[in-house]
């Protein structure tokens, strides 16, 4: 018999309190366990509408618990943290297996094509491209201009030319931060020329993905101690999966040289670069983990060189002042509530630093200024 609910059994909560980040984080990794528990894998998921997994009940019980094991591995930096159970719990109720299980939201080419593709020809937002940083981390460049290393120097990663696309022959990034007067026309001319040549990120109808089952590998790599065998087939799996978007075929030599290039030494900076790498078009992931791990290095700084000019002048990333010279930390709560939800906006700001709603404050997984730059996990 179908449920039925009545507008006189709900409570209206027009003024919410702000729950902590610690009780949020523990009451979705529970619903995540109550919905995979309740997932009946020999029945269909749903009769229409599945963008994602198209009914397939087994598949939906794997994302939740992979999901599971993405909350889990955030917290994994706070002590007494319940990270350690969360996925162990997550892998005995199964996680992704391959690349079939990949989570990606498919859409179709019209009228419901992808937001990317929207975003630049659709609404023309031609001031996008690929940073300098980024590009060089995946070329094997270090960055010279801050003294930067690169942990796979001279090693190119296949997945450049499916990220992006050349101009006249070169892949050059943009540098970031800086004014946009003081951009040489240099770099203009060397940005990727996405409307003659756009990549398959770009397609009307690509994929996005939401969770990959390379992040998944990574994740168990870092909880088992960073071990070799996870994270390799987590580097080759992130290679197969995006190849197989662009149509690409990669041969086995070319993923297994690449792979072995950048197994030498398998530690918290590799694993984080590798995730952060295949996190590609998923940018609040990706934000959540330099945030977590302090990784990958390669990044700018704030205050750090980012380009020289034509006079060999320094050019230098800053941040705006209210983010206290860090990279921002948190977003700000809306300033609508402020005045529509005051008694417990100002009970939350309250707990920040200084007492401001502002956008320095570390979510409460971050624990880089208070453990060091790169905390371990505990």
């Amino acid at each position: 018999m179908p449920l039925k609910l009545s507008l006189n059994t709900i409570t209206p909560q027009f003024l919410p309190k702000y729950d902590d980040q610690e009780t949020i984080y523990d009451e979705l990794i529970n619903e995540l366990t109550e919905a995979s528990d309740l997932i009946d894998e020999s029945d269909v998921a749903f009769v229409g509408g599945d963008r994602i997994y198209f009914g397939d009940a087994s598949k939906w019980k794997k994302f939740a618990n992979s999901l599971k094991l993405r909350l889990a591995i955030h917290t994994s930096k706070v002590a007494g943290s319940k990270w350690k159970d969360y996925i162990a719990e997550a892998l005995a109720s199964g996680v992704f297996e391959s690349n079939d299980d990949v989570a990606a939201y498919h859409y179709g080419t019209s009228p419901e094509h992808c937001y990317f593709y929207e975003g630049f020809f659709v609404s023309a937002r031609n001031d996008f491209t690929l940073t300098r940083s980024f590009i060089d981390i995946l070329k094997g460049q270090p960055d010279t201009l801050n003294g930067k290393n690169h942990p796979w120097t001279s090693v190119v990663d296949p997945r450049l030319s499916i990220y992006t696309t050349p101009r006249n022959g070169q892949y050059v990034g943009i540098p970031y931060g800086i004014p946009s007067a003081s951009m040489a026309a240099a770099f203009r001319n060397l940005a990727p020329n996405i409307y003659a040549e756009p990549p398959v990120v770009l397609a009307p109808d690509f994929p996005v993905p939401l969770l990959t089952y390379a992040e998944v590998q990574f994740i168990i790599s870092e909880y088992n101690g960073f071990t070799v065998p996870e994270y390799a087939e987590g580097v080759e799996a992130s290679l197969r999966y995006w190849a197989g978007l662009d149509g690409v075929s990669l041969s086995d030599s070319d993923v297994d040289d690449y792979v072995d290039n950048v197994s030498q030494n398998v530690d918290a900076e590799a694993v984080a670069l590798q995730k952060y790498i295949d996190l590609y078009m998923n940018g609040m992931e990706a934000w959540t983990e330099i945030r977590r791990t302090g990784y990958p290095t390669q990044l700018l700084q704030p205050n750090e060189i980012s380009t020289l000019s034509a006079t060999n002048e320094e050019l230098k990333f800053t941040t705006l002042s209210d983010t206290k010279g860090l990279i921002v930390a948190r977003v700000k709560y809306p300033t609508n509530e402020s005045t529509l939800n005051k008694a417990n906006f100002d009970n939350a700001v309250s707990r920040l630093e200084d007492g401001t709603n502002n956008y320095y404050t570390p979510m409460f997984w971050d624990k880089r200024r208070t453990e060091g730059p790169h905390p371990a996990n505990k």
